[in-house]
């Protein structure tokens, strides 16, 4: 199933075809996960912070649908 997925901040830096407004489409297996996709996509766990699906936070355990939007944060430090 296809997947649109738009990473923010510097994660995109990481993937050539990522178009900053649009994001980049992903291939995944049908039931796949968040946590399924992020292992696909190679992103480490210590490079993201919050997940959305289609406007709404996501947990790596929730089951992803045909043109779902995934949006990836990185995690924010500050003092």
């Amino acid at each position: 199933m296809k997947i649109r997925v738009i990473l923010f901040g510097t994660l995109r830096k990481s993937f050539s075809d990522h178009d900053p407004l649009l994001g980049m489409e992903v291939e995944i297996p049908e039931g796949s996960t968040v946590g399924d996709l992020i292992a696909h996509i190679d992103l480490p766990a210590k490079k993201f912070g919050l997940v959305s699906v289609d406007g709404h936070l996501a947990k790596a355990g929730n089951r992803l649908q045909e043109n779902a939007v995934v949006r990836v944060f990185q995690p924010i430090f500050g003092g």
